[in-house]
């Protein structure tokens, strides 16, 4: 390989061909896997290849702890929400829908936790060691996944209670898919539905 060097024998550039080799370019064989695109890392004295970093100024240092900083801020508020994701209601979790990790075959899930597949995020209904023949929003699924959805308003959308979803606060308002109109609880713990059938537990929002 053709190596030029500057003033303290640092690398700066390399070439396999002596056609386009610099003049005052050295012969050098380089290890087996080296990695090129760092080169400009060590420098060459004799026959040795020597690890040599420029020091990064002081501008830069600062850079790198900057970004540093961010990432571990980002990577904390990733473990924050994950860790809380049983505490959420289904409007804060899909407030910060894309922080919960992503479904994967093989893993255990606790019920009450939330977790993301595709663009949708579910709440686990029961636990077990997820499948692949079972994903969530698959047919027959929803004991174990339960699907967090809200209309456009920011309110929820009233489901059937599956075991973990579907249980609504006195004085909750939900919209009811099947004709699409907002009602408030008239109960705790409200599981009578849809809204709009039974009248004696929720009151529609005019």
């Amino acid at each position: 390989m053709h190596v030029k060097l500057d003033q303290n024998g640092r690398i700066e550039s390399t070439t396999e061909y002596k056609e386009f080799a610099e003049p005052d370019s050295i012969e050098f064989s380089f290890p087996e896997g080296f990695d090129f695109s760092k080169q400009a890392d060590y420098r060459i004295d004799g026959e040795k290849l020597i690890y040599d970093p420029i020091p990064l100024s002081e501008a830069e240092v600062e850079a790198v702890k900057t970004v540093n900083m961010k990432t571990q801020m980002e990577n904390a508020i990733v473990l924050m929400v994950q860790s809380s994701a049983k505490t959420f209601t289904d409007k804060q979790a899909l407030s910060v829908s894309r922080l919960f990790e992503e479904w994967a075959p093989g893993k255990t899930y606790d019920k009450g936790y939330i977790i993301q597949c595709g663009n949708d995020i579910y709440r686990i209904g029961q636990n077990h060691t997820s499948q692949e023949q079972w994903k969530p929003g698959d047919e027959g699924t929803t004991a174990l996944y339960s699907l967090i959805k809200m209309d456009k308003g920011g309110y929820e959308e009233w489901k059937a209670w599956d075991g973990v979803s579907g249980i609504y606060a006195l004085d909750q308002v939900v919209m009811d898919p099947e004709d699409e109109r907002l009602y408030k609880s008239k109960a705790a713990n409200n599981v009578w539905g849809p809204p709009d059938s039974v009248p004696e537990f929720w009151d529609l929002c005019e």
